[in-house]
């Protein structure tokens, strides 16, 4: 258990410096459409689903509320997205992209592609399938752990 809590270090470490180079990288992509990375990540999740609801995408991206209801409100500025009231209940919110977000969604698709084929061939197909395998993994045990009543 020793040596696991030793590399449990690094690896957290690892993931955060990633998550902090793919963010800073997401945000230069998609900073020519007038959004941020986490922007795009919404905008990404609703086009996906065609239309979801706020509280939807607070469950599938683990975002807070209030920062999904602002970057819904960022997106409705720029006319990427249409938000509606639901006509079944009232209370739901449902968003859907517009022609104009779905242009924007697949030139950042476009982009996103494109730098992703640079890097992924910088190592082999082998090695891709135990990153994916052993992300999948991870995520669900990170999923196991931020369920309602796990502490921190």
């Amino acid at each position: 258990m020793v040596a696991m809590n030793k590399y449990s270090s690094v690896l957290v470490k690892n993931f955060l410096i990633i998550g902090a180079c793919l963010h800073r990288l997401g945000d230069k992509i998609v900073s020519e459409f007038s959004i941020n990375q986490q922007q795009f990540v919404v905008l990404n999740e609703i086009q996906r689903a065609g239309e979801t609801c706020q509280k939807n995408l607070v469950g599938s991206l683990l975002y807070e509320k209030s920062n999904i209801s602002k970057i819904i409100s960022k997106l409705q500025s720029l006319g990427y997205v249409t938000v509606t009231r639901s006509a079944t209940d009232t209370r739901v919110t449902i968003v859907k992209t517009t022609e104009l977000g779905e242009n924007i969604w697949a030139k950042c698709m476009a982009k996103f592609y494109s730098w992703n084929q640079e890097w992924v061939n910088s190592i082999t197909q082998e090695d891709v399938m135990l990153i994916i395998n052993a992300q999948e993994r991870l995520m669900d045990a990170l999923q196991k752990n931020n369920e309602p009543g796990t502490e921190v």
